[in-house]
């Protein structure tokens, strides 16, 4: 089981199988190194070494690389973000583990929500339409597998003019049946009192029917 080491993810460890086993995705682990090293150019190299003590499971490595771009953190903010990184790193590492012992496993969900739909979609503020998400997240998929925007964009219009083909004729048939029962007015006269002859009932009925009184 993949996750970022959120409570929520852990949980479900108490329903799986028990031989599941709990791996800290990759995106997260490199996003908080990437946090804790980035603030010196000097901070490369620890980058390098923190990678490397992860490779050989060598917690306490790792976490004394840490402190040291802790100490070369001036700004306070810079110095948080560290902070953030080492504790998040300790209390996963039975998932750092886990990953590295299982090399094979993985799993490319964050990095693909990031980079292809949050990156355009969601990282600024913006609004979408239900529609404008679906049409704009298909494109993006479209280009990161090497297709066709214009391909893509002529799929969607496709459907959308065939959404409109249906209630073209949903609206003709409805048309209709309105039609259908008007036509039906003309079964009044079916009346025997309209048939024929001069009284004060076939007189009144005609002009209600004339003005549309009786249906």
């Amino acid at each position: 089981m993949l996750g970022d080491g959120a409570s929520w993810i852990r949980a479900g460890l108490e329903y799986l199988p028990a031989q599941t086993i709990f791996i800290l995705d990759k995106y997260h682990l490199e996003k908080y190194i990437q946090t804790a090293t980035v603030h010196a150019p000097g901070l490369k190299v620890l980058k390098v070494l923190i990678h490397r003590g992860i490779k050989s499971l060598n917690k306490q490595a790792v976490l004394a690389y840490l402190h040291e771009a802790l100490w070369r953190a001036n700004e306070e903010p810079r110095r948080k973000q560290v902070i953030e990184a080492s504790r998040y790193i300790e209390r996963n590492w039975d998932g750092i583990e886990n990953g590295v012992k299982h090399p094979g496993v993985g799993c490319s969900a964050e990095g693909h929500v990031s980079h292809i739909l949050a990156a355009r979609l969601s990282n600024r503020p913006m609004a979408w339409s239900l529609q404008g998400a679906e049409n704009m997240a298909a494109m993006r998929v479209a280009v990161a597998n090497g297709e066709s925007i214009r391909k893509q964009y002529l799929a969607t219009q496709a459907s959308l003019l065939f959404s409109v083909e249906i209630k073209e004729a949903v609206q003709e048939k409805l048309k209709r049946l309105t039609n259908r029962k008007l036509l039906g007015v003309e079964n009044i006269n079916n009346i025997p009192v309209l048939r024929g002859g001069h009284n004060l009932t076939r007189v009144a009925l005609k002009h209600l029917i004339e003005h549309n009184a009786v249906i």
